[in-house]
């Protein structure tokens, strides 16, 4: 025996290795080296005393693969020391507000369930709407761009800054006739249980039309709803004329263009 030694000689086996780094040389009587025991720990299999040793991770689990579907569903996972898994547990639901195929029809929280919801959330009050729409001059004369509220929702506020406003309950548009383009913005509010549309007071209206320079005139004409009136008209182009419920425009000049804006408010 050799001890305090770096390395062993020809003729000797390591049998200790010393705190300090040094190892404890042992004569090899047999003229051949060996292991003398391997001991497995946990998860693991084999070991021995013999000239070859095999280890072997141990089968801690032996689980297959679970594949559910429909309502058929993993509800436990369990795991061993290592944190290998070792069980896999399947429930089915019996509630069937849920396909077979996995399609729920309802949203529950507790108790509470809903089987429909609307896209805008319960509690909105108001909501904003805007449009906006370009034409090519080239092959067309007149801008429309059209909005609408959600449902059970009103328009309560409509301006054009581009073109001429129109409201007719939960639907608005902006017509344009020189500027090739339309815009506008407003507001929408949600009627409260029971309500109704609420009654329109006013409408506008407008008119547009151009002609060839061929000819020597050219008129524009609106018209209100049933049960309204007009009580303002104004001709950007043309010279105004009233009559009950139809308002026109009408041009005289050289490649003429007729066009006005106004309002019809309902008889009382």
């Amino acid at each position: 025996t050799v001890a305090g030694a770096m390395e062993c000689g020809a003729g000797y086996y390591i049998s200790k290795i010393n705190f300090d780094g040094t190892v404890t040389c042992v004569l090899n009587d047999s003229g051949s080296g060996g292991i003398e025991t391997i001991t497995t720990g946990g998860g693991l299999t084999g070991g021995g005393s013999t000239s070859t040793v095999n280890i072997s991770h141990a089968d801690t689990s032996s689980r297959s693969s679970v594949n559910n579907s429909g309502r058929t569903v993993i509800q436990d996972i369990t795991l061993d020391t290592y944190g290998h898994l070792t069980g896999l547990a399947s429930a089915t639901l019996s509630d069937t507000r849920c396909s077979s195929s996995g399609t729920c029809n309802q949203i529950c929280i507790g108790t509470d369930c809903i089987s429909s919801w609307s896209a805008v959330p319960q509690d909105l009050q108001s909501h904003l709407l805007s449009c906006y729409d370009k034409v090519d001059p080239a092959w067309y004369t007149t801008s429309t761009c059209y909005a609408s509220c959600a449902s059970d929702f009103v328009v309560t506020e409509w301006s054009c800054a581009y073109g001429y406003p129109n409201i007719s309950g939960t639907t608005v548009n902006c017509v344009d006739y020189s500027s090739y383009r339309s815009r506008g913005s407003g507001i929408c509010t949600r009627l409260g249980p029971g309500d109704s549309l609420p009654p329109v007071v006013t409408h506008p209206i407008s008119c547009y039309q151009t002609r060839d320079c061929i000819y020597s005139s050219v008129t524009c004409s609106a018209s209100c709803d049933s049960g309204f009136v007009v009580t303002d008209w104004s001709c950007t182009k043309g010279n105004p004329t009233i009559s009950g419920t139809t308002a026109r425009c009408v041009d005289y000049s050289s490649c003429p263009v007729a066009s006005g804006s106004g309002t019809c408010s309902r008889v009382s």
